[in-house]
C-alpha cells in the first residue's frame, strides 16, 4: 500500500541514506579566536522528522528553522522542509564572521527528484552575543523568502522557531484544491478499460490522459487499500511543475487488503511537464494523518498526452 506525507517525496525504490555526524566546512576561526565548529549532525529520512513537524506545527508548505541554545557554548539548528535530493549525498559550510552565522546548504545527490528533509546542524565553541542567521537553501526560485532571522544568545538557554512561505515543488503550497476522484472500482479493479493506454493488468500503475479540453484523466491501478474501503476522497493541488495527489481512503477495517482501481480528474490543467506525486492518508480517529512514502514520476503532456508509469508487481489477494 502507498504510504506518505503530503509534503514528502520519495520515488518506490529509492534509497536514502541517514547522515549521521557529518562534518562541515568551518572557517570561522582565526589566529587568537575561539574554536568554532559547525557540523551536519544528522538528516531525516524523506518526510522529515514527523514529530518535530508536530511540535512545531509546520506545514508542507513552510521551510523552518527550529533552534536550541544551550547557554553554554552550543547552538543546535534544525532545518524542517529543508529540499534536498530524494537520493542525499548533503553537505554543507558553516562560517561565522561579524556576528552572522552562515550555513551554506550542499547536495550532490543524482536522483532525478526532490524531497523535504529535516536537516541538524551543531555550532559548538560559539561566544554568547547577538546574531544574524542566514541559511543558503537549495532549490529556492526568484521571489522566495530567505530563511534569516536575529537571535540573541545569553547566559541562558532558550530555543525558537523560524517559518517562512514556500509554494513550489517540492514544498506543497496551501492553495485550493481542484480536481478529485470520478470513480473508484470494488474489490479487484474495473473490470473493462477505462482510458486508451492501458497499463498491463498485472501490476501497480498510474495511467493518464490528456484531452483537448485542458482534462486531465489518471487511473491508479491495482493500489492496496484495506477490504473494507467503502470510499476514496482525492485531494489535489497544483502548482508550478508539480501535481500533488492525497489519496484519502475511508475504511470499515477488515483482517485482509484487496487491490483498487481509482480513477482521478484534473481540469482546467495546462499542458505542461509535471511532477506527479502520489500519497496515502490515514483517519487517527480525529485527523488525517499522512502515511510514510510516496510515488512520484514525471509526465510531459505535450510529448506524451496518454501513457503510464508502472512501479511493481500487484500481488494477489
Amino acid at each position: 500500500m502507498l504510504k506518505l506525507i503530503p509534503y514528502r517525496i520519495l520515488s518506490a525504490g529509492l534509497l536514502l541514506v541517514v547522515v549521521l555526524f557529518m562534518g562541515c566546512g568551518d572557517d570561522s576561526a582565526g589566529p587568537g579566536q575561539p574554536q568554532i565548529v559547525g557540523t551536519l549532525s544528522a538528516h531525516s529520512d524523506c518526510g522529515g522528522y514527523v514529530a518535530a513537524k508536530t511540535l512545531a506545527d509546520i506545514t508542507s508548505g513552510q521551510s523552518a528553522v527550529a533552534w536550541a541554545w544551550d547557554g553554554q557554548g552550543t547552538l543546535d539548528l534544525r532545518h524542517l522542509n529543508g529540499a534536498f535530493n530524494c537520493c542525499p549525498q548533503m553537505d554543507c559550510k558553516i562560517t561565522v564572521k561579524d556576528n552572522i552565522i552562515t550555513v551554506t546548504e550542499m547536495d550532490e545527490g543524482l536522483c532525478d527528484c526532490l524531497c523535504l528533509t529535516d536537516v541538524d546542524y551543531r555550532i559548538t565553541g560559539i561566544p554568547a552575543g547577538t546574531y544574524f542567521v542566514k541559511f543558503e537553501e537549495m532549490n529556492l526560485v526568484e521571489g522566495d523568502e530567505k530563511l534569516e532571522f536575529p537571535v540573541t544568545l545569553g547566559s541562558q538557554a532558550g530555543n525558537d522557531t523560524v517559518v517562512v512561505q514556500r509554494d513550489h515543488y517540492p514544498w506543497v503550497p496551501e492553495d485550493p484544491l481542484i480536481g478529485g476522484t470520478t470513480e473508484f472500482s470494488e474489490c479487484g479493479g474495473f473490470e473493462t478499460a477505462r482510458l486508451l493506454s492501458e497499463p498491463p493488468a498485472d501490476s501497480v500503475c498510474i495511467a493518464w490522459e490528456y484531452d483537448e479540453s485542458h482534462t486531465l484523466k489518471l487511473l491508479h491501478q491495482n493500489v492496496t487499500f484495506n477490504c473494507g474501503m467503502y470510499d476514496i476522497a482525492t485531494m489535489v493541488v497544483v502548482d508550478t511543475g508539480a501535481i500533488w495527489i492525497e489519496e484519502r481512503p475511508l475504511i470499515n477495517p477488515m483482517h485482509c487488503d484487496c487491490l483498487f482501481d481509482v480513477e482521478i480528474e484534473i481540469p482546467n490543467l495546462s499542458p505542461d511537464f509535471y511532477m506527479v506525486v502520489i500519497m496515502d492518508s490515514y483517519w487517527d480517529g480525529e485527523k488525517w494523518v499522512p502515511s510514510g512514502d510516496s510515488l512520484h514520476f514525471s509526465i510531459d503532456l505535450v510529448q506524451d498526452p496518454s501513457g503510464y508509469h508502472c512501479y511493481e508487481e500487484a500481488e494477489p489477494q
